[in-house]
Formats: structure tokens, sequence, C-alpha cells
């Protein structure tokens, strides 16, 4: 009888460190996915501190690009376009402890302040890490 009391502890305790560890990577999937909703409404509203909000302090692309970097280019589109439309397709999360990789595929429709209108297409590969204050994009831009 004390052996089956024991087991019976002992698998509530497995239990429950299961299911803590699946809530915990619950959570971070939605907050990851919350964190490029943010990114996608920055884009489409011209909203660059919203931008800046998405993108890691120690940001590090491939071409040793800085968070700065990235920030002079998102305005140089924002001063060049007049509107924004933006369609992710495709979208896939891999998560590793306190790291993550989102792969899509991103369609931008956009019109220049000339009138001109223009499509841009492409597959994205964003890396992404867990910081004190949340997920933040640190490569891939």
């Amino acid at each position: 009888m004390e052996r089956k009391k024991i087991v019976s502890i002992f698998m509530v305790i497995i239990l429950l460190v299961f299911a803590s560890g699946c809530h915990s990577r619950n959570n971070d999937y939605k907050e990851i996915k919350e964190l490029l909703s943010r990114r996608l409404k920055a884009l489409e509203e011209g909203n660059e501190s919203l931008y800046a909000e998405t993108v890691s302090k120690n940001y590090h692309g491939k071409n040793r690009e800085r968070k700065e970097d990235v920030l002079l280019k998102v305005r140089g589109i924002f001063d060049n376009t007049f509107s924004r439309k933006v369609l992710v397709k495709d979208q896939v999360i891999y998560l590793k402890g306190d790291y993550a990789e989102v792969v899509d595929k991103i369609v931008i429709r956009v019109k220049l302040k000339n009138g001109k209108e223009k499509i841009l297409n492409g597959q994205e590969k964003l890396s992404l890490k867990k910081e004190e204050s949340g997920w933040k994009i640190i490569g891939g831009l």
C-alpha cells in the first residue's frame, strides 16, 4: 500500500512538471506571435518606434548590421512609401529554449510617393531571442 502511494505521488509530480513545461512553451509561441504581429502593424502603419520595440539592442545581421542600421533602412522605406500592405504566408516557428527561428513567405505591396506601386516578395528567416523584456528579433532582417 505504501508503495502505491509513493508511485501515485511520483506520477502526479511528473504530470505537473510536464504540464508546466507545456504551458511555458505555449506562452512562448503566443508571445512570439504577438511580437510578429506588432512588427507587421508597425510596417503597415509606418510606425518606426513600434518597429524598434521588436528588434533587440543586440541585433546582428548577416552583414554585421546593427539595430541602428535596420532602423535606418526601415525609416527609408517609410519615407519613400505612401502605404504598405503586408501578407505573411506559410509561417513556421521553431522554438528551442530561449531561441526561436521564424520562417515564412512575405509579400509587401507598397505605394510609392511618386504614385507607382511595387510588390516585394520573398522568404524571411528571422532569429529571435527571449530577453528580460520579452522576445526580440536578433537577426534576419
